[in-house]
């Protein structure tokens, strides 16, 4: 059994036996020196003081002392308490006992003795959970795998420094159009749609044929703080995830840096109700907490979409999942033209979904923080019909000057 960290509050089990293994769980920050180790040993004569481990806890479990029962026995509630360099406050009557310690362990028994203890890997979740008071989550300044690395999402697109990319032609939707009573499940960081086999994208630059496996969203009960992404640095008040995967066919191997194709819409504020997403607005009731799922109403995917004819004008960038593991594996088209949702439609998300068991945590602001370009370049598509970014006069100026020239003469 493994008590609560000690903290001067906190009363030990009491079933917890005289006979301990302490162990230090330490991030890299942490450190036992030699000085530290014999200070314990002579206050704690019974305790094995076991080295720092390599596995990270959770921010607020840092340099934490864990103490692991090894025999039967009764431990009293502490009563007096000792401050210890690097270690911090520490109840001596979880401890107990005077004397000298025995001797240092040696490497084999060290080995032994001080084998990790069985500590729960931190979970992930967003800013405003990791906020919370006796929060051991894992915020996004803490997320792991590849988080830390420099082609990271999402990202703030500057459209002036978007570079024209001719081969961003057109999408072809295939399977878009199909009616299905969707899956949608609330999964402790968004509302997830599960879509079933036969919807798929190709064009637009693709490499291939992708299949689209789920559409997720991001939002926040503040209009413009809901997005992941930003244009120009606007945020909006919701964003969409469509998440293809890349067909089975590709020869490219699993660690392909465009393995995922993501379509991501921006949704904003609209007069009207948009009837393409009411069946999955009026199924959020059904999963208000963790872990939840229910069918959908009817529903095709194009009737959640802008127009097809909108669709054509869109920016793209190489950039990663923008939840752990992070992997940098995601060809990004985001689209310029917005999805319109009713204020109510919207507030619906905040208000019908939780992140707990306990539903006192209402699911809002699940959003990433922006993440730097770097070195990264991002294109936007030039559209059928689309001039050239000049003044009308400026292009009509030509034309004119040889009319003029040919009825002189």
């Amino acid at each position: 059994m493994i008590a609560t960290p000690p903290v001067a509050s906190s009363v030990p089990d009491p079933a917890l036996g005289s006979g301990f293994v302490l162990k230090h769980h330490a991030a890299a920050s942490c450190s036992v020196g030699a000085g530290l180790r014999s200070q314990l040993y002579r206050r704690y004569p019974r305790v094995t003081l076991c080295a720092p481990s390599p596995a990270p806890l959770a921010s607020a479990l840092r340099c934490a002392w864990f103490v692991q029962g090894t025999s039967a026995g009764k431990l009293s509630p502490p009563t007096s308490q000792t401050s210890l360099p690097e270690l911090g406050t520490l109840p001596l009557d979880w401890i107990g006992g005077g004397g000298q310690p025995s001797r240092e362990l040696s490497a084999a028994e060290d080995e032994r003795e001080c084998s990790p203890l069985p500590v729960e890997p931190a979970h992930w979740c967003y800013e405003i959970q990791a906020k919370e008071p006796n929060s051991h989550c894992q915020g996004p300044a803490d997320w792991s795998g590849d988080c830390k690395k420099t082609h990271q999402s999402p990202i703030n697109i500057d459209t002036t420094e978007a570079k024209v990319n001719p081969d961003l032609k057109p999408f072809t939707f295939i399977g878009y159009d199909q009616k299905k009573k969707w899956v949608v499940k609330n999964d402790g960081h968004s509302v997830k749609m599960m879509l079933a086999d036969g919807s798929f994208i190709a064009g637009g630059d693709l490499p291939t044929q992708y299949q689209a496996v789920q559409l997720h969203l991001h939002w926040s009960q503040e209009f413009d703080r809901g997005s992941e992404h930003s244009i120009d640095g606007k945020h909006f008040a919701m964003e969409v995830h469509i998440v293809h995967e890349k067909g089975t066919s590709s020869s490219k191997g699993q660690d392909s840096k465009d393995k995922n194709a993501v379509l991501a819409f921006m949704v904003e504020v609209g007069d009207e109700m948009n009837q393409g997403f009411q069946p999955l607005v009026e199924a959020l009731s059904h999963i208000s907490k963790p872990d939840t799922n229910t069918t959908m109403k009817e529903s095709c995917l194009q009737d959640m979409l802008p127009k097809k004819e909108k669709l054509v004008h869109y920016f793209r960038y190489l950039g990663s999942l923008t939840t752990p593991n992070c992997d940098e594996t995601v060809v990004w088209t985001v689209f310029k033209e917005p999805i319109k949702l009713h204020k109510d439609q919207i507030l619906k998300f905040s208000t019908e979904l939780y992140y707990d068991e306990g539903k006192k945590l209402p699911m809002k602001d699940n959003v990433r923080p922006l993440q730097q370009l770097g070195n990264r370049q991002v294109f936007r598509s030039h559209a059928p019909g689309q001039l050239l970014s000049l003044p009308l006069t400026t292009l009509l100026v030509p034309t004119l000057t040889c009319l003029v020239t040919s009825f002189l003469q």
